[in-house]
């Protein structure tokens, strides 16, 4: 018979996972966490870990899933019977999320800190690579990651084409992701690479519903917006911002593409939209640890304030990224202080990746609502 700690964590991990992804989930699942912990039961407390890893990652909070895995690969590789690294079924049926699943999750997100080295993102990709071999499964997931990271280190075209190339080549098994996230890392490599008309024709099964997941098309759609509207398809931008904003809105993991929509209501000159959205969104950017997703808003806020003026409503900026007391609150003072901020972290990501590759993007970034 269980303790008290024990049945404690089993609820809260079961009454975590019926709920959306959000602060509360997360909450629950950490609280888990604790309750598994105090009672003694690394078993309960893996698998409270593993739903703190789930609900992190879907839930906006990818600082909290680095520090669960990192626990989680270190229980599996002291104990490899007692926590298998890989939970199948002849290796094509995934009995449930383990530490191979998970390393896909957590190795996209490790990009997005700039105090993360090069060196130890691409030690951790190695390492799943060597997991991957070693489990005997297919290293399409490790090929697709390495693409997704290295659009995120600023990597040559042509080395995100080779990565994608061996993606292509890779047999599905347990690992691959689902057909929906696939088809959109086929758009988001065709955009990466400049091939704007093959990126529209990769769209096409997620614009209409042939395919779809938790976070596609959500994606999908909210980053073909600005893409639509510089390319003169009007109508397209606007139908997918409606559609695309309503999708994402309710989950701060998409905290970067509701900056697309805050961007695209910039360029259509629905300036008060634009203050609209922000607003409502601007808890989430003060609270994100996420350095991308700061940089993102940083950017999309700086354009923002520029076009406001006294006269125009304030946004109530949390204290966690607003100017001090001493600077002039100015629709002026705060969009320089919002480019200022995130110059800061182009360099920093710029100087992790050993290229000028997010500083370009930023100068990208201001130059189309201009």
């Amino acid at each position: 018979m269980g303790t008290v700690g024990d049945e404690s964590a089993a609820a809260l991990i079961e009454e975590a996972t019926l709920l959306p992804h959000g602060p509360t989930r997360m909450a629950l699942a950490e609280d888990a966490v604790r309750s598994a912990d105090a009672s003694g039961d690394i078993a309960l407390a893996y698998k409270a870990r593993m739903s703190v890893l789930e609900a992190a990652v879907f839930g906006g909070y990818p600082e909290r899933a680095i520090v669960a895995f990192g626990w989680l690969c270190a229980t599996c590789d002291r104990e490899p019977e007692r926590f298998p690294q890989s939970r199948t079924l002849g290796g094509f049926l995934l009995l449930e999320v383990d530490l191979l699943w998970a390393y896909k999750w957590v190795v996209q997100n490790t990009p997005g800190f700039p105090q993360i080295s090069r060196a130890q993102i691409e030690a951790t990709l190695d390492e799943m690579e060597s997991r991957y071999l070693r489990q005997g499964f297919s290293t399409r997931p490790v090929s697709m990651n390495r693409a997704w990271v290295g659009m995120e280190l600023g990597e040559p075209p042509e080395r995100i084409a080779e990565h994608f190339e061996r993606w292509r080549r890779g047999p599905r098994d347990a690992y691959a992701d689902c057909e929906a996230c696939e088809q959109n890392f086929h758009v988001e490599i065709q955009r990466y690479l400049g091939n704007w008309a093959l990126e529209v024709e990769a769209a096409q099964p997620l614009l209409h519903g042939e395919m779809s997941c938790a976070e596609v098309p959500h994606l999908t759609i909210s980053n073909l917006v600005m893409p639509m509207f510089e390319h003169g398809e009007l109508e397209e931008a606007a139908r997918l911002h409606q559609r695309g904003y309503q999708m994402c809105c309710d989950n701060r993991d998409f905290l970067a593409e509701i900056a697309e929509h805050v961007d695209y209501r910039i360029v259509t000159g629905d300036v008060a939209g634009a203050l609209e959205l922000a607003e409502r969104h601007i808890a989430w950017v003060a609270e994100t640890r996420s350095g991308r997703r700061r940089w993102r808003w940083f950017v999309t806020l700086g354009e923002l304030f520029d076009r406001l003026d006294d006269g125009d409503p304030k946004v109530r900026l949390p204290a966690a990224i607003a100017p001090d007391d001493s600077r002039p609150q100015t629709p002026r003072a705060l969009s320089e202080w919002f480019r200022e901020r995130a110059d800061e972290l182009s360099s920093a990501f710029d100087a992790r990746n050993g290229n000028h590759s997010v500083s370009t993007r930023a100068i990208e970034l201001r130059a189309r609502l201009r």
